[in-house]
């Protein structure tokens, strides 16, 4: 039998942001959400702090640091704001833990006082294009898949089973694609798998907010 704040049969220490308060060979049990504790921590009490990018606000509450601001440290109760230099914006993202800022889009300049996205205007001798943009496989990622096949996930693809599936069903499992350069995304487009099953469809996505 482990002593607390031990699990498995190494009973080894609970990680950052969890705890275990009960002898045995249970796993250790969450934080509330986004609030750290040190390792090795046997009650809930321990969970004292709120994690970098997140501040205690006057519920007790980690929350997110709102866009345009930052927080570096844990267990702090407000965030910093920053500005960023002219020509650039902040980012968009919440939860920053470095002040983060982003240039407009090729061949788009910062309209003067501009701080947003929106500030960024194309530049004379150019006009604003929107297309459709598949991102290769070489600029996709994935948080798992569940065989080698199962990552053909670009619009129209030939590939009979087209399509990605997790290796688990469960929540928090992603798929990120890197558009190469900052741009203002309006939308996506989702299909059905290959001519294997067309019917098959995601039944809802969830899109971050992030800027890159």
């Amino acid at each position: 039998m482990c002593p607390s704040s031990g699990y498995t049969t190494q009973c080894q220490q609970c990680p950052v942001g969890k705890f275990k308060d009960i002898i045995g060979q249970d796993t250790c049990t969450d934080c509330p959400p986004n609030m750290v504790s040190l390792p090795g921590s046997i009650s809930i009490e321990a969970c004292t702090g709120c994690m970098p990018g997140y501040f205690e606000n006057t519920t007790g509450e980690c929350t997110a640091c709102p866009a345009g601001t930052y927080n570096s440290d844990a267990g702090v109760s407000a965030c910093i704001s920053y500005t960023c230099p002219v020509g650039q914006f902040s980012s968009d993202m919440v939860a920053n833990t470095v002040p983060t800022c982003w240039t407009c889009p090729s061949n788009a300049v910062m309209l003067t006082g501009g701080t947003t996205p929106a500030g960024c205007v194309c530049q004379a001798g150019t006009y604003q294009d929107t297309h459709v943009l598949n991102v290769p496989y070489e600029s996709r990622t994935y948080s798992s898949n569940a065989v080698p096949n199962y990552i053909y996930s670009l619009l129209d693809d030939s590939i009979a089973f087209m399509s990605w599936s997790a290796f688990s069903n469960q929540a928090g499992e992603w798929m990120q694609m890197d558009a190469g350069e900052p741009m203002h995304i309006h939308g996506i487009i989702t299909q059905g798998r290959g001519s294997s099953s067309p019917s098959q469809w995601g039944s809802w996505i969830v899109i971050p907010s992030l800027p890159s």
